[in-house]
């Protein structure tokens, strides 16, 4: 008799989901190319326009920046957010918490709905083409974040947990994360980004050259070619 409650309480959640037009993601082994990245806390409508909208309406922007996440996690995070005051920790926390991270009380949805998502997602239909194959799936924020947040997991539904990791510290780091960075980057590619190029082995460079007597062009000088082997 309970497994049969189970089974039809299951049936109805699925159909007044699917009647609500919100298709939740129930797959628990979904692979994501996202996972425990931190999102990077940027001003991405630019700084001025931010400054710009916190003071000539400071009372909006607030209200904007604590309860739409799109704009205070995309749009205007920096400003909303701003490292420099010893609040913003907090506030980021509690809008990640409320918005994102809490299945109780987040708008966890696909605005462009479970099938397309998926899609995306799996890079399916034409996000196999080369010119989409770069810019497509779950880690092509903000545009999946905005679009697809069930789906790729940037939100915490009934059923699955968010699969970032929002932490302030390394969404703000100005050395992990600038304008041109979706996602703060890991030690492995820190280490990259300072390390010394590697120069492109040019085998011409430990050649000797040299240009005969009254002429206009250059000679290469006998040379052992077993150095260059």
């Amino acid at each position: 008799m309970l497994v049969q409650f189970l089974i039809v309480c299951t049936t109805t959640l699925l159909f007044g989901v699917a009647q609500a037009g919100v298709t939740p993601n129930f797959n628990f082994n979904q692979p994501h190319d996202i996972n425990d990245r931190t999102p990077c806390c940027v001003d991405r409508l630019t700084t001025l326009t931010c400054s710009r909208m916190r003071i000539n309406t400071p009372a909006k922007f607030s209200k904007r920046c604590a309860n739409d996440p799109d704009f205070a996690l995309i749009q205007c995070c920096s400003s909303c957010f701003d490292r420099r005051s010893s609040l913003s920790s907090e506030k980021y926390n509690l809008v990640v918490r409320r918005h994102l991270e809490d299945p109780m009380k987040a708008t966890c949805i696909d605005r462009r709905g479970g099938d397309w998502c998926q899609k995306m997602a799996k890079r399916e239909n034409y996000w196999q083409d080369a010119s989409f194959s770069t810019i497509g799936g779950c880690g092509a924020f903000p545009s999946a974040f905005r679009e697809c947040r069930n789906t790729c997991g940037y939100c915490s539904a009934t059923m699955q947990m968010t699969v970032v990791k929002y932490d302030f510290q390394l969404a703000t780091s100005t050395q992990r994360c600038d304008i041109k960075t979706y996602f703060a980057r890991t030690d492995d590619e820190m280490r990259k980004k300072h390390s010394p190029a590697r120069k492109e082995f040019d085998p011409l460079a430990r050649l000797t050259w040299k240009r005969p007597k009254d002429t206009d062009y250059f000679v290469v000088e006998d040379h052992n070619y077993e150095d260059f082997m």
